[in-house]
């Protein structure tokens, strides 16, 4: 089994498994801006009147999550995720948060035929894959936890992931 993983602070595995899916920043931001405006109609009323004029929320969300990025970095940075085929350079996402409550943890997703469709030619031999979007939960297979997560959310993780039914494992 092949598979490619993502690395990320553990309170973001939960939001991923919530949704998922994996999102890119720019589907991050859409996702909390369209939540913000439903709770606030009138948010959403000045944002597009006084603050945004003429601009949607996909465009507001674009401006919003490519800020402190350059122009060289929004398709690979802000409207994708990353991912890798190659576990350890996935690893020091899940362990640098050790430093934090939770801890951080690494996703391990098969490569599915419907994701061998999603990825970009010349994938095979990338160091860090880049997805445009988001890439859909549904072949998770396995969630490695830092020692942190272990400690501090073995048990909310294991919750918000049930439905997946991976395989847990250590970073080590």
């Amino acid at each position: 089994m092949e598979f490619l993983y993502h690395g990320t602070h553990t309170l973001n595995g939960v939001n991923i498994a919530r949704t998922g899916a994996i999102l890119s920043p720019w589907y991050q931001k859409i996702e909390r801006l369209e939540r913000l405006f439903e709770k606030k109609p009138e948010a959403k009323k000045r944002f597009f009147e006084e603050i945004y004029p003429g601009k949607n929320i996909s465009e507001m969300a674009l401006i919003m999550a490519s800020d402190g990025f350059g122009a060289h970095d929004i398709e690979h940075r802000v409207k994708s995720v990353s991912v890798s085929k190659d576990k350890s350079r996935t690893d020091h996402y899940g362990t640098r948060f050790d430093n934090s409550r939770g801890g951080g943890i690494v996703l391990a997703l098969e490569i599915t035929p419907e994701i061998k469709r999603i990825l970009h030619d010349g994938w095979e031999k990338a160091t860090i894959i880049f997805i445009p979007g988001k890439l859909q939960l549904e072949s998770l297979r396995q969630v490695h936890l830092s020692p942190r997560c272990m400690k501090d959310s073995m048990g909310f993780v294991q919750k918000e992931f049930e439905r997946y039914n991976p395989e847990y494992f250590i970073i080590s």
